[in-house]
């Protein structure tokens, strides 16, 4: 009995230390982009799907092991900006003010003086870049040159939406109080079979 009592409890120990989440996105092989435009934060990686907050979640927790809930502040989707929480600028190869649509890289802001966003990703096409800003800031700036090259042509793809991100830490107390009480049982069920 004292075995199997050994073996519950180092398995309970393995199973709560080396689970993760799966992988549930794909990295992208963008080579070794040497920036040209400035940008915020640090580049996390670019990912071939959507840039909601479940695979950004994800990726934060397979790329870091940092489990946190992540919530989408706000997005700006190029040409549809009335009414966004954050504001883009867009500029061109020559530092030029432009439209979205030919636009290389340019500046961010949120719209309410109190936020920061300690996220963000710019989409285009079927992949994103992710951005981490520690500290989390209130404006900045953004590049698409992370991401893969549109239809092969040597230009970055047209950036389609910039995606603002907040985190609040997942609480881990709850997780050790799951694992205390399943200790406890099982510590209940020993001394019972011991009688």
């Amino acid at each position: 009995m004292k075995r199997i009592s050994i073996f519950l409890i180092s398995l309970t120990f393995l199973l709560s230390v080396f689970s993760s989440s799966a992988f549930s996105y794909t990295i992208v092989n963008v080579g070794t982009p040497t920036a040209t435009w400035a940008y915020s934060g640090t580049w996390m990686g670019t990912y071939a799907g959507n840039d909601n907050a479940v695979e950004i979640a994800d990726i934060l927790f397979d790329v870091l092991g940092v489990d946190l809930d992540i919530y989408l502040y706000g997005k700006n989707e190029g040409d549809k900006t009335e009414g966004a929480p954050i504001t883009l600028t867009y500029l061109n190869n020559d530092g030029d003010t432009t439209d979205y649509d030919s636009a290389t890289h340019g500046t961010w802001a949120v719209d309410d003086p109190n936020a920061e966003l300690e996220l963000y990703t710019v989409k285009g096409g079927p992949n994103f870049s992710l951005f981490l800003l520690n500290p989390a800031l209130a404006s900045g700036w953004w590049t698409n040159e992370f991401l893969p090259d549109a239809g092969n042509s040597g230009n970055p793809a047209t950036i389609s939406h910039f995606s603002g991100y907040t985190t609040t830490p997942v609480p881990e107390p709850a997780t050790m109080f799951l694992l205390g009480t399943g200790l406890i049982g099982l510590a209940g069920l020993r001394r019972k079979f011991k009688k």
